[in-house]
C-alpha cells in the first residue's frame, strides 16, 4: 500500500497519467498524419505516442478527477469530429489582448462550464507540482499557492471562491 498524493490515504494506488489517456486519443491524427501527438520537454520535441504514467492517486481521486472536469474538457476538446470547446470560445467576449494571446470572458457563455474547464486545468497543475514524472515534465513549483490547489481539487463544485 502506498500513500495517495491528493487525498494522502494509503491504499491501493492507479497508474495515472500525467495527461489525461483519453486526450491522446482525442488528438491522433487530427492535425497531421503522424498519429501522434507532439512532446515538448526542455531537451526536445517529438512526436510520440509515449505517456507519462506513474502510480499517483487512489480510485476515488482518480474518479474524482474525471467527474469534476476530465470528461468534460476531453468531450470536447480537438478531435476528428471537430473542436466544441474552441466554437464555444469563438462566441465568447474579448476581455484583454496581449502579446501572443487573447483573452476570453467565459463566463456565462453557452457552451462552456468554467467550473469545469477551470478544475480540470487545475488539475494538471497539480500533477505536475505533486509528483516528478520520471524526470520528463519539470516540476512546478506552486508556492503559496500550493496549500489553495489540494482543496480547491478537493471541494465540490462550483469552488472558485475556495481557491482564491
Amino acid at each position: 500500500m502506498e500513500v495517495c498524493k491528493l487525498c494522502l490515504k494509503k491504499c491501493p494506488l492507479m497508474l495515472s497519467h500525467f495527461i489525461p489517456k483519453s486526450a491522446f486519443r482525442s488528438l491522433r491524427g487530427v492535425l497531421t498524419k503522424n498519429s501522434s501527438p507532439t512532446m515538448v520537454t526542455k531537451h526536445a520535441m517529438v512526436r510520440t505516442s509515449y505517456q507519462l504514467t506513474d502510480y499517483v492517486l487512489c480510485g476515488e481521486c482518480e474518479g474524482r478527477f474525471d467527474r469534476m472536469g476530465e470528461r468534460w474538457v476531453l468531450s470536447r476538446i480537438a478531435a476528428k469530429a471537430g473542436f466544441p470547446l474552441l466554437g464555444a470560445l469563438r462566441n465568447a467576449p474579448i476581455d484583454e489582448d496581449i502579446p501572443g494571446a487573447t483573452l476570453h470572458r467565459c463566463v456565462g457563455v453557452p457552451g462552456i462550464d468554467v467550473e469545469k474547464l477551470t478544475y480540470f486545468a487545475m488539475s494538471i497543475f497539480w500533477r505536475a507540482a505533486a509528483h516528478d514524472w520520471k524526470q520528463k515534465v519539470v516540476r512546478l513549483k506552486l508556492g503559496r499557492m500550493k496549500r489553495k490547489f489540494v482543496p480547491g481539487l478537493w471541494a465540490t463544485l462550483p469552488f472558485r471562491k475556495k481557491c482564491r
